[in-house]
């Protein structure tokens, strides 16, 4: 099977309503759940800080791989 690997990066913008949520800066995540289950081990979540909706939920279950969260052009609130 031809499958493609996680990426080392993926972008959650809170307030994004798009369609299709991929993780790229284009097309984000809306929550973090998805990008945690996409991201690649030890690979990076970057919050787009630069939007209107700055808050959004912790995940939903524990993390269980390395991976690192960075805030991009602001501050984002996990409530």
């Amino acid at each position: 099977a031809d499958t493609a690997a996680a990426p080392d990066e993926v972008w959650v913008d809170f307030g994004f309503d798009g369609a299709m949520q991929v993780g790229t800066l284009l097309n984000p995540f809306a929550s973090i759940d998805d990008a945690i289950d996409a991201v690649a081990s030890g690979g990076v979540i970057r919050f787009k800080g630069d939007v209107a909706d700055l808050s959004g939920t912790p995940p939903d279950a524990p993390v269980t791989k390395a991976l690192r969260l960075e805030s991009f052009r602001g501050t984002i609130n996990l409530q």
